[in-house]
């Protein structure tokens, strides 16, 4: 059994603070050292850089 957490996405399991910040850092260092820095998982500051582009990318079209 999950809580449900108002403020979060539903199921997503972290913050849009923490989101921003695994952003910036991965613009600046590799996602290994991110996820090391963060204690994410490597496929999550993946994930997290990857829906960055696309919005990006989107604004650019």
């Amino acid at each position: 059994m999950t809580e449900k957490i108002d403020w979060l996405p539903e199921r997503q399991r972290y913050t849009a603070t923490l989101s921003a910040w695994v952003e910036s850092l991965v613009r600046l260092l590799p996602v290994k050292h991110v996820a090391s820095l963060t204690g994410l998982h490597g496929h999550t500051v993946k994930h997290i850089d990857y829906r960055r582009l696309q919005r990006e990318v989107s604004r650019i079209d």
